[in-house]
C-alpha cells in the first residue's frame, strides 16, 4: 500500500510539471457570442457525449459552425463576435487563426474530459499516444497560455484539479443523446449462449491484466459462454496466449470511433464489463461507458468506483475490484436471463434521467440570439 501511495504521489507530481492552458482570469465570465465555431479531431467520443446535442440545442438560436482540424479549411469563417469552443485537441494553424483573430471573437474556450497531463505522465500510454497528446494539446495549451477564457472540465474530480491551478474552470457532464439510450426493447431469452466483451484499448492495460486474471477459469466453468476482447497491439498479446488454450476467447479490432459506435449496436453483447481501477487518470474519468453499454442494449457490470456511483441507477451491478466480487457479478448475469434484463434497464434509466434533468446549455454561453 505504501509503495502504491508513493507512486501516486510521484505521477501527481510528474502531471504537475506538464505546461497546461492558461485562462485569463480566475473567475469564469459569462459570454453572449453571435455565434458558436467548434474545433475538433475528426469524429470522436468527446464531441458526440458533451458538445453533440448541446450544440443542436444553440443553432436553433445562432450559428453554429463545427470545424474538422484534420482537413476543414478556415478561409470561409467569419470571427466577428463568436466563441470558440476547443474539442480537446488544435493544430498550429488554428492556433494562428485564433492568435490573429483574437480581438474580434467574443472569447475561446477549451473542453477537456481526461487530466492529459496524468495521461502522458503515467504508464499505461503507449509513446505515439503520449507524443499525440503533447502535439495536438499541450503544445497548442502553451502558444494560448492566458488567451483562454473557460476551461469545460467533464468532472467535479477533474474540474478541481484544474481550479486548484487559478483556472476559470466550469463543469460540462456528459449528456447522452437519443441514439445513445434509444428504445425500450425486449431482448429475447438466451437461445443457451451468451457473449460478453469489453472492449479497451491499451491505456486500459490494468483492466485488461485484471479481467485476465480470472476470465479463463471463468470461460472453463461456462462453455457457453463467449468473450470478445478489443485490444491493441501492447495487450493482445495477453489475450493471445490465454486464447490459446481458452477458445471461447475472441478479438473484435480497435477501429475509430465512427466504426466503434456503430459496431457497439444493439445486440451485439449480452453482458459488458466495465471494470475501472483506482488511478490519477481513472479517478477524474465521467462514466462515458453507460452510454456504450446502452447503446449495445447489454447488462453491465461496473466497477464500484466515483466514475459509476455518480449517476447510479439502483439496479445496476456496481462491484468491488477484486476478482471474487466481479467473477460473482458475472456469474449471477450468466444465471439469469431475468437479472441480466434488470441490469440492462437499469442502465438504460440511469441516462434517461441524466438527460431529463440535464442542462442543453453550456456553462458560461448565453444561448439566446437577444443576447445580441
Amino acid at each position: 500500500m505504501m509503495l502504491n501511495e508513493l507512486k501516486s504521489k510521484l505521477h501527481l507530481k510528474l502531471a504537475q510539471v506538464v505546461p497546461k492552458g492558461k485562462t485569463k482570469e480566475k473567475t469564469p465570465a459569462t459570454f453572449k457570442p453571435r455565434s458558436i465555431i467548434v474545433f475538433r479531431k475528426n469524429a470522436n467520443p468527446t464531441f458526440a457525449y458533451y458538445l453533440e446535442d448541446r450544440l443542436t440545442y444553440y443553432s436553433r438560436r445562432i450559428p453554429v459552425i463545427v470545424r474538422c482540424i484534420d482537413h476543414d479549411n478556415l478561409d470561409d469563417i467569419d470571427p466577428a463576435g463568436a466563441f470558440v469552443i476547443i474539442c480537446r485537441y488544435l493544430r498550429a494553424k488554428h492556433v494562428n487563426w485564433l492568435n490573429q483573430n483574437q480581438s474580434d471573437l467574443c472569447g475561446i474556450g477549451m473542453l477537456v474530459d481526461d487530466d492529459i497531463p496524468a495521461v502522458i505522465t503515467g504508464v499505461e500510454a503507449t509513446f505515439p499516444y503520449r507524443f499525440s497528446l503533447v502535439r495536438w494539446h499541450v503544445a497548442p495549451m502553451v502558444r494560448l497560455r492566458g488567451k483562454l477564457d473557460i476551461i469545460w472540465a467533464s468532472t467535479p474530480p477533474l474540474a478541481a484539479r484544474l481550479a486548484a491551478d487559478n483556472q476559470a474552470v466550469r463543469l460540462l457532464p456528459p449528456l447522452p443523446r437519443r441514439e445513445d439510450i434509444g428504445e425500450v426493447l425486449v431482448r429475447p431469452p438466451s437461445d443457451g449462449g451468451i457473449t460478453m466483451g469489453y472492449y479497451a484499448t491499451g491505456i486500459h492495460i490494468k483492466e485488461h491484466a485484471f479481467l485476465a486474471s480470472f476470465i479463463p477459469e471463468l470461460l472453463a466453468q461456462y462453455p457457453h459462454v463467449t468473450f470478445e476482447v478489443a485490444a491493441d497491439r501492447r495487450v493482445r498479446h495477453l489475450w493471445e496466449r490465454l486464447a490459446a488454450t481458452t477458445p471461447q476467447i475472441r478479438f473484435a479490432s480497435v477501429v475509430p470511433w465512427t466504426q466503434f459506435s456503430q459496431r457497439t449496436d444493439y445486440g451485439r453483447l449480452d453482458i459488458a464489463l466495465v471494470p475501472l481501477l483506482a488511478g490519477l487518470v481513472n479517478d477524474a474519468r465521467a462514466d462515458t461507458k453507460r452510454m456504450d453499454v446502452c447503446r449495445q442494449g447489454a447488462a453491465a457490470v461496473f466497477s464500484n468506483v466515483t466514475a459509476y456511483e455518480r449517476n447510479r441507477h439502483q439496479d445496476e451491478l456496481l462491484v468491488e475490484n477484486t476478482p471474487q466480487s466481479w467473477r460473482l457479478a458475472i456469474e449471477t448475469l450468466i444465471n439469469s436471463d431475468t437479472t441480466r434484463e434488470k441490469a440492462r434497464l437499469a442502465t438504460r434509466a440511469a441516462l434517461v434521467k441524466l438527460r431529463s434533468e440535464a442542462d442543453f446549455t453550456i456553462p458560461g454561453l448565453v444561448a439566446s440570439a437577444e443576447a445580441w
